[in-house]
C-alpha cells in the first residue's frame, strides 16, 4: 500500500509551508550528511517525511523506500508494535535509546522530538547507528587499547 506525500510536505516543488519546522531542504541536507548513521523523520500521523544518511546507504535501503510510507508499510510486522512506540514515546516529548537487530546487523537508535513552530507540526527524529561491530568486539572480550 503506497501513500502520496501529503501536500504540505512538497515546499521544495510547491514553495508551501512543509511539515516541518524550517525548510525541508535545509533537513534533507543534514539528513543525507549525519556521518554514519540512517536518519528518520516520521509525522504524527507515522509517516516517513524524510529518511537518509550513510547508514541507509550502508544497509543497502534507499530514501524512496521509506519516505512517503507509512510505519506500518516499511517495518517488518515482529517489529512493527515496538516502532509505533517508540515513535509514539517521541511524539509525546519522550526521547529514547534502544538496541535492537535489523537482518543480520545490530543498530542503536536514538529519538527525540522536534518541535514545530507556528504553522508547522511537531515531528519525531529517530538516528540510528550500526554497532554491529562493537557488540562483536564487546562479546569477544577483546579491546585495542
Amino acid at each position: 500500500m503506497s501513500h502520496e506525500l501529503p501536500s504540505w510536505v512538497t515546499y521544495e516543488q510547491t514553495g508551501a509551508p512543509s511539515g516541518l519546522p524550517g525548510e525541508i531542504s535545509l533537513f534533507r541536507a543534514i539528513t543525507q550528511n549525519i556521518p554514519g548513521a540512517a536518519v528518520f523523520v516520521v509525522d504524527q500521523d507515522f509517516r516517513y517525511l524524510l529518511a537518509g544518511g550513510d547508514g541507509l546507504k550502508d544497509a543497502g535501503m534507499t530514501p524512496a523506500d521509506f519516505e512517503g510510507r507509512f510505519l506500518a508499510n516499511v517495518i517488518p510486522p515482529e517489529q512493527l508494535n515496538q516502532a509505533l512506540a517508540d515513535y509514539t514515546a517521541i511524539l509525546a516529548g519522550e526521547t529514547f535509546i534502544r538496541e535492537h537487530p535489523v537482518g543480520n546487523r545490530f543498530y542503536r537508535t536514538r529519538g527525540r522530538l522536534i518541535k514545530g513552530t507556528n504553522s508547522t507540526r511537531d515531528v519525531a527524529l529517530a538516528v540510528s547507528y550500526d554497532i554491529s561491530d562493537e557488540r562483536k568486539v564487546a562479546e569477544s572480550g577483546h579491546f585495542d587499547q
